[in-house]
């Protein structure tokens, strides 16, 4: 169910729910993905009305540069998220990756910038896209094949349906005093709360963001997070809201790429009376934001190193494949530092 509302899979939502009725299943969360579900219906409905409505709207052209070289423009509403343009493309296409670029030149010279399409923010939120000369470019699905197999090293893996489950059934039963959802840059929080029922939000952000102080920690979110760090991370959690003897049921939300370290990390260092549930990017998110946060993948799989983890033999090859002195530049980055 959490990985149809990620994915906005109406279909597969709707799946679910029937299983769930037929079932007599009746689990926090049903009711909020009910809702969701019944939004995506007016959605879709209000859109079929768009495409037959005798004076529609002006849709806004987008420039696409496919990986063989061919340009030219798709027309988009610019109230779509993301993903709905690889709904618009042939199927070999729309599961690659793309990311912004810039036309310039009499030859049309491209310039591929290391800045991914957000799949799920709106693309009226994304207007760089839209700019004079920007383009959207593809990614040969080899690349995307490489960041795949980096992804399925450096990201903790999606939790499995069963354990949601598990999760949704331990706080229908009263199992946790309260439930913390701490996002780790990352701005796909609301729904988490919404689908869990969370009684509070802690946002970790390098930069000050627009909210009560009680639930902003400012920290400097791509360094190593242990000792002193982990510390005040468990201080504010702690002072947020008083409980009883029961645990408190921590949500991690963050990064694929940051994911595993992340998580090695809470789990070190966090008390007994607090339950790490941890809830990363889904792979194909992982995968599509990776060339954007190439450089801190490349640090993030050296971190690991460092601490012991053994990352798959495919994952190193990987990297290795998509920049041979990675090592070399993360070396020199920390003397740097």
């Amino acid at each position: 169910m959490l990985q149809a509302l990620k994915e906005k899979d109406a279909s597969a939502l709707r799946r679910v729910l029937d299983d769930a009725l037929q079932q007599g299943v009746q689990l926090q969360g049903l009711e909020v993905a009910r809702k969701k579900l019944a939004e995506w219906d007016v959605t879709a409905s209000t859109a079929s009305r768009m495409r037959h409505d005798p004076h529609p709207k002006p849709m806004q052209p987008l420039r696409i540069i496919l990986p063989d070289g061919r340009r030219g423009w798709l027309k988009v509403d610019l109230q779509w998220p993301g993903r709905s343009i690889m709904k618009c493309l042939p199927k070999e296409v729309a599961g690659s990756h793309f990311t912004l670029a810039q036309e310039g030149g009499h030859r049309g010279q491209l310039t591929v910038l290391q800045q991914p399409l957000d799949l799920d923010r709106p693309l009226s939120e994304q207007p760089e896209f839209f700019a004079e000369g920007a383009a959207l470019a593809c990614r040969s699905t080899s690349e995307v094949t490489l960041w795949e197999d980096v992804m399925k090293g450096l990201a903790e893996p999606f939790p499995a349906f069963a354990q949601v489950q598990k999760l949704l059934s331990d706080l229908a039963a009263g199992c946790f005093s309260t439930s913390l959802v701490l996002a780790w840059e990352v701005r796909r929080w609301q729904e988490a709360m919404d689908f869990l029922g969370a009684s509070h939000l802690l946002l970790v952000s390098k930069e000050a963001t627009p909210t009560d102080e009680k639930t902003v920690l400012h920290l400097d979110t791509d360094a190593v997070v242990e000792g002193d760090v982990m510390a005040k991370i468990i201080s504010h959690i702690k002072g947020i809201d008083p409980r009883d003897h029961r645990p408190l049921l921590l949500v991690l939300l963050c990064r694929g790429y940051l994911s595993r370290r992340l998580v090695l990390s809470f789990r070190r260092h966090l008390p007994e009376d607090m339950i790490l549930f941890p809830l990363p990017s889904d792979l194909t998110t992982a995968v599509a934001e990776a060339p954007g946060f190439a450089a801190e993948c490349f640090q993030e799989a050296r971190r690991l190193q460092m601490e012991g983890v053994h990352l798959p033999e495919s994952c190193l090859q990987a990297l290795d494949r998509l920049n041979p002195s990675w090592r070399e530049e993360c070396q020199r980055q920390d003397a740097a530092e």
